[in-house]
Protein backbone atom coordinates (compact mmCIF):
# COMPACT_ATOMS: atom_id res chain seq x y z
CA UNK A 1 0.00 0.00 0.00
CA UNK A 2 1.16 3.40 -1.19
CA UNK A 3 1.09 6.93 1.09
CA UNK A 4 -0.01 9.66 -0.76
CA UNK A 5 1.29 12.39 1.05
CA UNK A 6 0.05 16.34 1.10
CA UNK A 7 2.36 18.73 2.75
CA UNK A 8 -0.67 20.82 5.00
CA UNK A 9 0.52 23.68 7.43
CA UNK A 10 3.79 21.88 8.93
CA UNK A 11 2.26 18.46 8.65
CA UNK A 12 2.92 15.35 6.61
CA UNK A 13 -0.90 14.02 5.97
CA UNK A 14 -1.45 10.51 5.02
CA UNK A 15 -4.53 9.30 3.20
CA UNK A 16 -3.31 6.00 5.23
CA UNK A 17 -5.50 5.70 8.43
CA UNK A 18 -3.03 3.69 10.50
CA UNK A 19 -0.17 7.19 9.51
CA UNK A 20 -2.73 9.68 10.05
CA UNK A 21 -0.16 12.50 10.80
CA UNK A 22 3.75 13.01 10.70
CA UNK A 23 5.80 16.38 11.95
CA UNK A 24 7.14 17.91 8.68
CA UNK A 25 9.80 19.49 11.00
CA UNK A 26 11.42 16.17 12.47
CA UNK A 27 11.29 14.27 9.03
CA UNK A 28 12.72 17.90 7.53
CA UNK A 29 15.42 17.90 10.55
CA UNK A 30 16.32 14.33 9.89
CA UNK A 31 16.57 14.97 6.15
CA UNK A 32 19.21 16.97 6.83
CA UNK A 33 21.51 14.65 8.26
CA UNK A 34 23.75 13.65 5.49
CA UNK A 35 23.22 9.83 6.06
CA UNK A 36 19.74 10.61 4.88
CA UNK A 37 20.22 12.68 1.21
CA UNK A 38 19.08 11.49 -1.80
CA UNK A 39 16.32 9.67 -3.46
CA UNK A 40 16.31 7.22 -0.82
CA UNK A 41 14.98 8.77 2.00
CA UNK A 42 11.47 9.56 0.05
CA UNK A 43 10.82 5.78 -1.21
CA UNK A 44 12.29 4.87 2.62
CA UNK A 45 9.74 7.20 4.52
CA UNK A 46 6.98 5.92 2.65
CA UNK A 47 8.07 2.06 3.11
CA UNK A 48 8.27 3.21 6.99
CA UNK A 49 5.55 5.30 7.16
CA UNK A 50 2.97 2.75 5.60
CA UNK A 51 3.99 -0.50 7.88
CA UNK A 52 5.10 0.77 11.31
CA UNK A 53 2.62 3.92 12.08
CA UNK A 54 4.15 7.36 12.71
CA UNK A 55 6.02 7.36 15.95
CA UNK A 56 7.50 3.87 14.32
CA UNK A 57 8.35 5.61 11.06
CA UNK A 58 10.15 8.45 13.41
CA UNK A 59 11.94 5.84 15.60
CA UNK A 60 13.13 3.96 12.60
CA UNK A 61 14.57 6.75 10.62
CA UNK A 62 16.43 7.55 13.76
CA UNK A 63 17.75 4.51 13.90
CA UNK A 64 18.68 3.81 10.64
CA UNK A 65 20.09 7.32 10.62
CA UNK A 66 22.28 6.46 13.70
CA UNK A 67 23.34 3.64 11.98
CA UNK A 68 24.12 4.96 8.75
CA UNK A 69 26.56 7.49 10.41
CA UNK A 70 28.56 4.68 12.26
CA UNK A 71 28.60 3.11 8.90
CA UNK A 72 30.28 6.58 7.32
CA UNK A 73 32.46 6.58 10.01
CA UNK A 74 33.58 3.33 10.71
CA UNK A 75 35.02 2.44 6.99
CA UNK A 76 37.16 5.32 6.52
CA UNK A 77 38.93 4.48 9.84
CA UNK A 78 39.08 1.03 8.93
CA UNK A 79 40.40 1.13 5.65
CA UNK A 80 43.15 3.54 7.25
CA UNK A 81 43.95 0.94 9.59
CA UNK A 82 44.76 -1.41 6.57
CA UNK A 83 46.59 1.42 4.41
CA UNK A 84 49.18 2.28 7.12
CA UNK A 85 49.62 -0.74 10.07
CA UNK A 86 50.71 -0.11 13.02
CA UNK A 87 54.61 -1.44 12.49
CA UNK A 88 54.57 -4.02 15.66
CA UNK A 89 57.93 -5.17 16.95
CA UNK A 90 58.42 -8.20 17.99
CA UNK A 91 62.05 -9.11 19.93
CA UNK A 92 64.37 -8.71 22.39
CA UNK A 93 65.14 -5.50 23.90
CA UNK A 94 68.45 -4.47 25.16
CA UNK A 95 68.75 -3.43 28.82
CA UNK A 96 71.80 -2.68 30.97
CA UNK A 97 75.20 -3.40 29.99
CA UNK A 98 74.30 -4.51 26.74
CA UNK A 99 72.74 -1.28 25.65
CA UNK A 100 75.88 0.38 26.56
CA UNK A 101 78.12 -1.80 24.96
CA UNK A 102 75.86 -1.42 21.84
CA UNK A 103 75.97 2.59 22.20
CA UNK A 104 79.13 3.53 23.35
CA UNK A 105 81.87 4.64 20.62
CA UNK A 106 79.47 3.58 17.85
CA UNK A 107 77.97 5.07 14.99
CA UNK A 108 74.52 4.37 14.33
CA UNK A 109 73.40 4.41 10.66
CA UNK A 110 69.60 3.88 10.63
CA UNK A 111 66.42 5.41 8.94
CA UNK A 112 63.84 7.64 11.39
CA UNK A 113 60.02 6.49 9.96
CA UNK A 114 59.08 10.45 9.75
CA UNK A 115 62.38 11.83 9.30
CA UNK A 116 64.35 10.11 7.24
CA UNK A 117 67.65 8.80 7.25
CA UNK A 118 70.40 9.85 9.43
CA UNK A 119 73.81 8.45 11.46
CA UNK A 120 74.22 9.27 15.11
CA UNK A 121 77.45 8.99 17.06
CA UNK A 122 77.53 8.00 20.56
CA UNK A 123 80.79 9.27 22.18
CA UNK A 124 82.10 7.57 25.03
CA UNK A 125 81.98 10.70 27.21
CA UNK A 126 78.09 10.65 27.20
CA UNK A 127 78.19 13.21 24.00
CA UNK A 128 75.75 12.40 20.86
CA UNK A 129 76.13 14.04 17.76
CA UNK A 130 73.56 13.16 14.96
CA UNK A 131 74.04 14.37 10.71
CA UNK A 132 70.96 14.45 8.62
CA UNK A 133 71.53 15.75 4.94
CA UNK A 134 72.80 19.58 5.92
CA UNK A 135 71.41 19.34 9.51
CA UNK A 136 73.54 18.53 12.56
CA UNK A 137 72.56 18.45 16.23
CA UNK A 138 74.66 17.47 19.34
CA UNK A 139 73.44 16.66 22.68
CA UNK A 140 74.34 14.50 25.61
CA UNK A 141 73.00 10.82 26.06
CA UNK A 142 72.68 8.45 28.54
CA UNK A 143 71.19 4.91 29.77
CA UNK A 144 68.19 5.35 31.76
CA UNK A 145 68.39 4.99 35.55
CA UNK A 146 65.70 1.42 35.51
CA UNK A 147 68.32 0.42 32.39
CA UNK A 148 66.26 -0.06 29.90
CA UNK A 149 66.17 2.68 27.16
CA UNK A 150 68.65 4.92 25.62
CA UNK A 151 68.25 8.60 26.54
CA UNK A 152 68.67 11.69 24.52
CA UNK A 153 68.60 15.27 25.09
CA UNK A 154 69.71 17.94 21.82
CA UNK A 155 71.19 21.02 23.13
CA UNK A 156 68.25 22.95 21.22
CA UNK A 157 65.53 21.30 23.43
CA UNK A 158 64.89 20.91 27.07
CA UNK A 159 62.79 17.53 26.67
CA UNK A 160 64.64 13.90 27.08
CA UNK A 161 63.69 11.51 23.99
CA UNK A 162 63.94 7.79 25.90
CA UNK A 163 63.97 4.79 23.62
CA UNK A 164 63.60 1.03 23.68
CA UNK A 165 66.39 -0.72 21.13
CA UNK A 166 64.96 -3.89 20.29
CA UNK A 167 67.34 -6.67 18.64
CA UNK A 168 64.90 -8.51 15.69
CA UNK A 169 65.11 -12.04 14.75
CA UNK A 170 66.79 -11.55 11.55
CA UNK A 171 69.71 -9.23 13.54
CA UNK A 172 68.54 -5.62 12.78
CA UNK A 173 67.94 -3.19 15.59
CA UNK A 174 64.71 -1.01 15.84
CA UNK A 175 64.36 1.86 17.63
CA UNK A 176 61.11 2.05 20.06
CA UNK A 177 58.76 4.66 21.18
CA UNK A 178 58.74 4.20 25.08
CA UNK A 179 55.06 5.44 25.47
CA UNK A 180 53.24 4.07 22.86
CA UNK A 181 55.40 1.00 21.99
CA UNK A 182 55.44 1.50 18.15
CA UNK A 183 58.71 1.14 16.46
CA UNK A 184 60.46 4.64 14.85
CA UNK A 185 63.80 4.05 13.58
CA UNK A 186 65.07 1.06 12.04
CA UNK A 187 69.07 0.71 13.08
CA UNK A 188 71.10 -0.41 9.89
CA UNK A 189 74.00 -0.42 11.27
CA UNK A 190 76.55 -0.03 14.45
CA UNK A 191 79.52 1.09 12.52
CA UNK A 192 82.76 1.38 15.63
CA UNK A 193 84.00 4.98 16.09
CA UNK A 194 83.18 8.12 14.96
CA UNK A 195 82.07 7.71 11.59
CA UNK A 196 79.85 10.41 10.74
Amino acid sequence: MSVHRVRWSGWLMSKNPSVPFVPWDSVTRFLRWPAFRGEAVAAGIDRIAGRAGRRGAMRTIKQEGVMNRWILILVPVLVLILMFPATAVSGERLTGEELKAFYTDKTMVWTHFRTGPARHYYGPDGTVTMKRDDEERTGRWWIHRNGTMRCVRWDNRRDDRCHYTQRNADGTHTLVHSRRGDSIAEIHEALPGNQL
